[in-house]
């Protein structure tokens, strides 16, 4: 995918669902907030799959923001090797979206966001087009709508859906658990287990 279809993807996506129409640029920057936390967590805990996501999502945020701000997309993101750590360049993203929000500094040249994220996904032997990618694919087949007030409402999955989703939340959990040394089985556990 080229940098060019990932933004018209994530554009007509957005539209289809009227997050233009019921979101503000000032929701967009809060969403990349939250994206660049979880792409922190990712960093602290060296998780490549994790990482690809974040990048992959703090774009898609970044494009509606841009979208929504008037504000001129980078043609193509720079490449190359970063001088920075992983740290120093999500440090200074969240400072300048915070400062974006505050109205302090009007944040108009999103080359630098792209740029960002092109580095940290170089630092870690990621592909930020294979990132956007794959962010574009997580979300392409999505549904639901943004309801005015800028809640995104999803639409109801169907019961095995909703258990699949329970089972993967439940894997990932034990993961985390058994990372931190809080091994053992929950009854919840035991009892989600002895329905399958």
């Amino acid at each position: 995918m080229t940098w060019e279809e990932f933004v018209s993807n994530v554009q007509q996506w957005a539209r289809e669902r009227g997050i233009y129409e019921h979101s503000t640029p000032d929701a967009q920057l809060l969403k990349a907030l939250s994206e660049l936390g979880e792409l922190a967590d990712a960093v602290i805990k060296n998780d490549r799959e994790a990482l690809k996501d974040a990048i992959g999502d703090v774009a898609v945020c970044m494009v509606n923001y841009a979208k929504m701000a008037d504000v001129v997309l980078p043609e193509e993101p720079a490449f190359g090797r970063p001088v920075y750590s992983d740290e120093h360049i999500i440090s200074v993203m969240c400072s300048i979206l915070g400062c974006a929000l505050r109205g302090l500094k009007s944040y108009d040249d999103n080359r630098d966001f792209a740029r960002a994220l092109s580095a940290i996904a170089f630092n870690n032997s990621l592909d930020f087009l294979e990132c956007c990618a794959a962010a574009w694919n997580e979300i392409k087949d999505r549904k639901g709508q943004m309801v005015e007030g800028g809640v995104f409402v999803k639409e109801e999955a169907s019961a095995e859906q909703c258990l699949a989703e329970l089972k993967d939340e439940m894997a990932r959990l034990e993961e985390q658990m058994e990372a931190i040394g809080a091994g053992g089985v929950t009854s919840g556990q035991k009892m989600i287990r002895g329905r399958q």
